[in-house]
């Protein structure tokens, strides 16, 4: 009872029975209804009144233990993709809880347990389509201030101080509100600003989680966690490592995660993108056009390579899901890592564009891998295999740990894992089966070990090492050479240079095989194993490449197996290395391995090609197949294959190429 017109009633409410806490796998929501009546003075029915209020809320208790995080008592890891806001169809977000639901349903479907809002707050909506599906969310003040200087401006702070208390208030009963950074990529997050609000937040309502900024460059703040921290951060992720380690499946970022007191989740995973898909275009039906395609669309158009847009969409997207899987995998190998975002599941179109997603930017499949797919790395249970290397000859012993990744509900009593060893065409080379073990949850367990003499088995050729925990399945493609190769045929000659004796040789219709020094200059443009990253408009410097197009059934290619996109064995070939420029080329010269180029400038790039020159007949390679062969087993097995189907009866080009444009080529300027 009250006489005051404002009152605020506190009471303690105890549960008439045990419920059931809120979570990724129980998403267990209550509702509170709290009833107001009035009793009147007089026996006027109309002096009374009634009234009532409902809200939804969560049981769940959101904590760190050292470098861990727990919810509800359970340590979790975080598998997160990045919401940047772009709503095309309309220009701003859905405010009703079906199309919500819809669009964190598709986040879940890839395995996703926590979805980042990139510099701002979504509608309740959001929350309470997440609070049902059982996602956690981070949200961001809309503060995105490069060097750090936060404090730098009184009113942008007094708004942002302000407006974090009140996301905090209004949607703080939401359970799927866990997490709260200040900003995105706030320079150093020691901006005295940050700090302070960071406290206040804490003291006000500790039910949450919350990070002085995402991506900072040092670690002394506040925080309950980190985003990335450290003037390292960028080494939570594969970019530059991918570009300059050998590719394996054993490394993990053990030595950075030591060396922070908090738990820590990796910033912004991947980036990696894909060519974009021209026929997107159609989709757009609101007030955003994706005018950048006509910009594409016209660069393909000039060089004579619109037919071959959709090829390069498959092919550098076959290599960016690649890419991604191990950006997981080093995540999950990595003891003590409470997890990731992705940038993200669909593309972005500002800055770039990026076209960095399975997804495009309708959140609409590019059809390069099911969600069924994707969850065999990404999802609470992940087998996992450390695999020293992925090219591997005839001579060696395969030798790989098991473990895997755990973060279900319980642990599990009674693990039976088992591993199988197959070739191109699905057939059973090798098998083996593992000890039960039993699995906590929260952790990684080893399993066992896999162990290969290798000597057995066909080569050259491509394997696949699948690995079976009770429901849970993953699998690693490795490639087998040969010990010893043959020595190539007296009928060929092998140049290392377009000079006056290569030029005599093709007059007198010898056949060729130029295997161009890398030292020797000629027109070719940088190219990388990587897809570009985020965008190459927004990062010029780095003069990235979108992987291959390969005639894989070639003969060229014949000893040397592969896909009609690059895969790992094809990074020593790809990274630091150089592609023929091939502006202006005979019409009917294509490469029979083609680099895929920037779509906005979509120049004809070519690795390896064959023309008649002539009398002579001429196959030619930009890559390295002359340097340190004795350690670069792929570089080896390609020259091998090369040569051998340039001595054959099989080696007949068709499309003639002038001597005085092979010139231009060979010596020309990069």
């Amino acid at each position: 009872m009250s006489n005051l017109p404002v009152s605020t009633i506190e009471r303690d409410l105890p549960l008439a029975s045990p419920a059931q806490p809120w979570g990724e796998f129980s998403a267990a929501v209550q509702e509170l209804i709290v009833s107001l009546t009035s009793t009147p003075a007089t026996s006027t029915p109309a002096a009374g009144f009634f009234d009532e209020a409902r809200t939804t809320f969560g049981l769940r208790s959101l904590t760190t233990a050292g470098k861990q995080m727990m919810l509800n008592g359970r340590v979790i890891h975080l598998r997160g993709t990045v919401d940047n806001g772009s709503f095309p169809l309309k220009g701003y977000p859905a405010t009703d809880v079906q199309t919500w639901r819809a669009r964190l349903q598709t986040y879940k479907d890839y395995g996703f347990n926590h979805v980042r809002f990139h510099s701002w707050c979504p509608p309740e909506a959001a929350f309470t389509a997440a609070d049902e599906l059982g996602l956690m969310l981070q949200v961001e003040n809309p503060m995105w201030i490069g060097d750090g200087r936060v404090s730098a401006d009184d009113k942008r702070t007094e708004f942002i101080g302000t407006e974090a208390h009140r996301i905090v208030n209004t949607y703080g009963n939401h359970p799927s509100f866990a997490l709260m950074s200040m900003g995105n990529e706030e320079g150093s997050g020691q901006d005295p600003f940050l700090g302070k609000l960071v406290r206040s937040l804490q003291e006000d309502d500790p039910r949450h989680l919350y990070t002085s900024t995402s991506a900072p460059d040092n670690m002394r703040r506040p925080d309950n966690y980190f985003v990335s921290a450290g003037p390292e951060w960028k080494n939570l992720r594969g970019d530059p490592r991918f570009e300059k380690d050998p590719p394996d499946t054993t490394f993990d970022y053990r030595q950075y995660v030591e060396k922070l007191d908090r738990p820590v989740v990796a910033h912004e995973l991947g980036q990696w993108t894909v060519f974009p898909d021209l026929a997107e275009a159609h989709e757009y039906t609101g007030p955003l056009q994706p005018r950048y395609l006509d910009v594409y669309r016209e660069a393909l158009e000039r060089n004579g390579m619109l037919s071959e847009a959709e090829a390069f969409r498959q092919a550098s997207g076959a290599l960016m899901v690649a890419l991604y899987k191990e950006e997981i995998e080093s995540n999950l190998r990595t003891p003590d890592m409470t997890g990731f975002q992705l940038l993200g599941l669909t593309d972005w179109p500002g800055f770039g564009p990026a076209f960095i997603g399975m997804l495009d930017t309708l959140g609409e499949s590019k059809g390069l891998i099911t969600p069924e797919a994707f969850r065999r790395f990404s999802s609470p249970t992940v087998p996992l295999v450390r695999l020293k290397k992925r090219t591997w000859t005839t001579n060696e012993t395969l030798e790989a740990a098991v473990e895997i990744a755990h973060y279900g509900p319980a642990e599990i009593d009674n693990l039976s894992a088992s591993w199988v060893l197959r070739d191109a065409a699905g057939r059973t080379l090798a098998s083996g089966q593992l000890p039960p073990a039993k699995v906590a949850t929260g952790s990684n367990t080893a399993l066992g070990a896999i162990r290969l003499e290798l000597k057995s088995f066909p080569a050259p050729a491509r394997y696949s090492m699948q690995v079976s925990a009770g429901a849970f399945v993953n699998d690693w493609d490795l490639w087998l050479y040969p010990e010893k190769l043959p020595s190539p045929k007296s009928n060929i000659v092998i140049a290392t240079r377009w000079d006056d004796a290569t030029r005599k040789e093709l007059a007198a219709g010898r056949t060729v095989v130029l295997l161009l020094d890398p030292r020797h200059k000629a027109r070719t443009t940088p190219t990388t194993f990587t897809t570009s990253f985020w965008a190459n408009s927004w990062f010029p410097d780095r003069h990235e490449t979108m992987g291959i197009l390969c005639q894989s059934s070639h003969r060229a290619l014949a000893d040397f197996p592969t896909a009609t996109h690059a895969d790992w064995q094809w990074w020593d070939l790809m990274s630091g290395s150089r592609a023929f420029v091939l502006n202006g080329a005979p019409a009917g010269l294509t490469p029979v391995v083609q680099v895929i180029d920037d779509a906005a400038r979509s120049y004809p790039l070519g690795a390896v090609f064959e023309a008649r020159v002539g009398r002579g007949k001429l196959l030619a390679t930009s890559f390295d197949l002359i340097n340190s062969l004795d350690t670069r087993l792929a570089a080896r097995q390609l020259r091998s294959s090369l040569l051998r189907y340039a001595a054959s009866r099989d080696f007949d080009p068709r499309t003639e190429v002038q001597a005085a444009y092979l010139s231009e080529l060979f010596s020309g300027k990069d």
